[in-house]
């Protein structure tokens, strides 16, 4: 074929092709890209097809027109709406704009809504903004998030946003120092931090992707993030090294190969347990290395810097500084975090428990030594002096009593009834006295409880299987420690051995002017602090603790 003719027939083939092609607006609906987007300006419908954007229309900055959605539309928070700036560009009746009332900047009017059932499928019901003391929510596309409510890991996140906000409790918001500083419908914490929205009667109030959580100093609830609670606990001091701790199973906090090592250390090569300063337990308390000493017989000195509300430090004694200005000592044993006891510490005899949905102060939910915390009312609470059961660190009883054991016969199931708790040395109902003891198998805290009254030593008055501490009172268990060793309260120690207080051992007792202590062991003079404080409920000062020869 010759060139001419040739050039002519890809001529016709061109204008063959030419009138065979359609316009994109002849071919819609046509399926969206993978990733949402549509060619010429087109919105991508909730059936994944390409079409003119309207109202609603889920959008693409940039990329959708959404003057077809109406004159001057506008894409915000990836739905197209008519125009708005808050000031000259209002919305109409049933359309709230994405910008405030003299903010100035280009919105979009978008739907209001209280909650995702009242948008589209297609959309979701976000936090806008607070205005005039309300927080102001519109349906916007779920991928989106206008900067109030966002999720977020630190302030940063916020600010990226074009905000003024704070992340407080994994959410951008308004910062606060005090109520005064939130609007209707919003919480303050005690210390301030953020307003977060109240949802206290209302737990659908919080998005998708927060959730309603308990503002520990207000009992009230709010919208935090998903993974996020409000701060309790503000910082931490630590006061000095648990030196006292070797061998108690409350030190061994770390799981190696070899078995359970002492708070502080590491695991070696060969799953051995190490630490940079290990130290033997004892009086001496000399230097050594790990592979020097025996198991149980040494322990790691903990540093004492850099320890947060969240560590949970057992070979240090700390000092919880909470938010709302209470200041609580996590003794030594003790594997609770500051923020945990910020968050959760009550007082028993106080029952000051803020959380309508936990009202009552229990000791020791969490057999944690010391950490009394808020926990729903049982279905059917008993009452004082009725019999109660005890199970999982959890009893039946109402506000303000615990089941306390009050007889152990043996081969008898012990027997146990509501029992007031008390302040030490304070009143008790006849024939009862407050006193402060502990168990070791199923009641963990130091209690101060009302107790059967009862004759130190010999106790008749306790009963078979029971016993009657130095403090006066009946307990219907005994411990099981041996003479010299490591005691936090008298029924850690086998009876007739008691806790002597100043030096955390289980010892003998004795009475001047009886001089009956062991070979080892010298009963001190009335003028020797060998007994507890008097405010611990000491019903004689002439009840003494047999100190070892040279302590």
């Amino acid at each position: 074929m010759k060139p001419r003719a040739l050039s002519l027939a890809f001529a016709a083939l061109v204008l063959l092709v030419v009138a065979c092609a359609k316009k994109l607006s002849e071919l819609e609906p046509y399926p969206c890209a993978n990733d949402g987007s549509c060619p010429d300006g087109r919105a991508c419908t909730p059936s994944r097809v390409c079409a003119p954007a309207a109202v609603d229309s889920l959008c693409r900055k940039g990329e959708t027109d959404c003057t077809t959605a109406a004159p001057g539309g506008r894409c915000a928070l990836g739905v197209c709406g008519q125009p708005c700036d808050g000031t000259r560009l209002t919305c109409p009746e049933g359309r709230v704009c994405t910008v405030a009332t003299g903010a100035g900047g280009e919105g979009a009017c978008l739907a209001p809504c209280s909650n995702d059932s009242e948008c589209p499928a297609h959309l979701a019901c976000r936090q806008l903004d607070v205005r005039d003391g309300e927080v102001v929510r519109a349906c916007i596309a779920p991928t989106e998030k206008s900067a109030l409510g966002a999720s977020c890991q630190s302030t940063e996140d916020c600010v990226a946003q074009g905000s003024a906000l704070v992340c407080f409790a994994g959410i951008c918001t308004l910062p606060c120092k005090t109520q005064s500083d939130c609007g209707a419908g919003l919480v303050c914490p005690a210390g301030g931090g953020g307003c977060l929205l109240d949802c206290t009667t209302n737990e659908g109030a919080c998005d998708s992707d927060q959730r309603c959580s308990p503002i520990w100093s207000a009992g009230m609830r709010g919208c935090t993030g998903k993974d996020s609670a409000v701060p309790a606990c503000d910082s931490v001091k630590p006061l000095l090294a648990c030196s006292g701790m070797c061998g108690q199973s409350a030190n061994s906090t770390v799981q190696c190969s070899s078995g359970s090592c002492p708070a502080g250390s590491t695991c070696g090569p060969k799953g051995s347990c190490e630490c940079a300063a290990a130290k033997r337990c004892g009086p001496n308390g000399a230097a050594c290395t790990t592979s020097s000493c025996s198991s149980g017989e040494w322990w790691c000195e903990p540093s004492l810097a850099n320890i947060g509300c969240n560590d949970r430090t057992a070979n240090v004694m700390r000092g919880c500084i909470c938010k709302d200005g209470r200041r609580l000592v996590s003794i030594c044993g003790s594997k609770v975090s500051c923020e945990t006891r910020c968050q959760d510490e009550c007082d028993v005899v106080a029952q000051d428990c803020k959380d309508p949905q936990k009202p009552k102060c229990e000791s020791a939910g969490d057999n944690s030594f010391e950490h009394d915390q808020c926990v729903p009312l049982p279905a059917a609470p008993k009452q004082e002096d009725q019999p109660c059961t005890r199970a999982n660190f959890h009893d039946d009883c109402d506000k303000g009593l615990y089941c306390a054991r009050v007889r152990a016969e043996p081969g008898k199931s012990p027997e146990t009834r509501c029992r007031r708790y008390c302040v030490p040395g304070g009143t008790c109902p006849t024939g009862q006295v407050c006193i402060l003891s502990r168990a070791t198998i199923d009641e963990t805290s130091d209690l101060p409880v009302c107790r059967d009254r009862c004759t130190f030593p010999d106790g008749a008055e306790c009963g078979p299987g029971a016993r009657c501490t130095s403090l006066g009172g009946c307990v219907g268990f005994d411990g099981t420690n041996e003479l010299d060793t490591f005691c936090r309260v008298e029924t850690d120690c086998r009876k007739p051995l008691v806790c002597d207080f100043v030096t955390n051992r289980c010892v003998p007792t004795c009475a001047p002017p009886l001089r009956d202590c062991p070979a080892g062991y010298t009963c001190p003079g009335a003028s020797d602090a060998g007994a507890p404080p008097s405010d611990a409920g000491v019903e004689s000062a002439a009840v003494k603790f047999c100190r070892k020869d040279g302590t």
